[in-house]
This record gives C-alpha cells, sequence and structure tokens, in this order.
C-alpha cells in the first residue's frame, strides 16, 4: 500500500512537467498577480524544496522544511527547473525497498518558533503531497488569470473534492 502511495504522488508531480515544457516563460515568471505577487515559477520551487527536504530527510531521520533550497534559478529558468523536477520524480520513484513506515522527525515553524513532530516517512510525503496539490491550485489561479488551460483536468484538485462543472 505505501508503494501505491508514492506511485500516485510521482502521477501528480509529473502532471506539473507542462508548466516547464509547454508555458511560456513570461507566464511562468509571471509576478503580476496580487495579493502576493509570487510566479508559477516560485510555486513550483517551493513544491520541489519541500520534496527535497522530506527525502534529504529520510538519510538522516530528521525532515528540517525550514531548510529549504530555495534555489531561485528553478523558479525562473524553465529548463533548471525540469532538472530540479526530474531528480525529485527519481528519487521518489527509487524509494521501491525502502520502509516507508520508518520514523522520520519533522522540523518547522508553524509561525510561532521551530516545532519537533514524529512522523513517518510515508505520513510525510502524503501530507508534502497535499501541499503540493495546494499551491498546484494557486498556479491554477494563476494560469486563469493569464488565459492558459489548466495542465489537465484534475491539476490542482483533491481527489476528494467535488467537481464543479462550469457554468
Amino acid at each position: 500500500m505505501p508503494h501505491e502511495i508514492i506511485e500516485t504522488i510521482v502521477d501528480n508531480l509529473s502532471g506539473s512537467r507542462p508548466l516547464y515544457t509547454q508555458l511560456q516563460s513570461s507566464v511562468f515568471s509571471s509576478r503580476v498577480v496580487g495579493p502576493y505577487y509570487s510566479s508559477i515559477g516560485q510555486h513550483m520551487r517551493h513544491i520541489l524544496d519541500t520534496f527535497s527536504c522530506a527525502l534529504r530527510g529520510m538519510n538522516t531521520t530528521v525532515a528540517d522544511l525550514t531548510e529549504r533550497e530555495r534555489n531561485s534559478k528553478a523558479e525562473t529558468d524553465q529548463k533548471a527547473g525540469l532538472v530540479y523536477l526530474d531528480s525529485i520524480l527519481d528519487n521518489l520513484q527509487a524509494l521501491g525497498s525502502f520502509d516507508l513506515h520508518q520514523a522520520i522527525t519533522v522540523l518547522d515553524d508553524l509561525g510561532k518558533g521551530p516545532q519537533s513532530v514524529e512522523y513517518s516517512v510515508v505520513s510525510l510525503l502524503c501530507q508534502t503531497n497535499s501541499h503540493m496539490l495546494h499551491h498546484f491550485a494557486l498556479i491554477g489561479y494563476l494560469l486563469h488569470f493569464h488565459n492558459v488551460d489548466l495542465p489537465n483536468t484534475f491539476f490542482g484538485y483533491n481527489p476528494t473534492t467535488p467537481m464543479v462543472e462550469k457554468a
């Protein structure tokens, strides 16, 4: 069962590939939409950074979500972002024999200072997937602003969210 979760996460994350391969670079890096003025590239970099923290933490049993790479090149250069995406996908797919029920300590700052929480690796990856879907939804709003279609019908939707038909 946990490895089916990895397969689902890989499928979900792979759905972002058209943002790197088909989207105009001006749309990818545009920061004109308020109130946060963040770009699609920034959201994708953040998603990949979060996965990178989780994967790196599997080697040390501590995932520090405050120590993200924040590689600004991946925010603006779609080729660099695609390399980063493929690296994360490769690392996720390589988890075949890894014990996903292994304990891992997750460090994060929820707004009132650093906190430490015990997880299993699979629960951290599930949380990271949910976080990704949330950012995909935000990317969906940015795409809509730029009159660009979503990469696929389910992009940005949690499977438990009812699909609303357009009026």
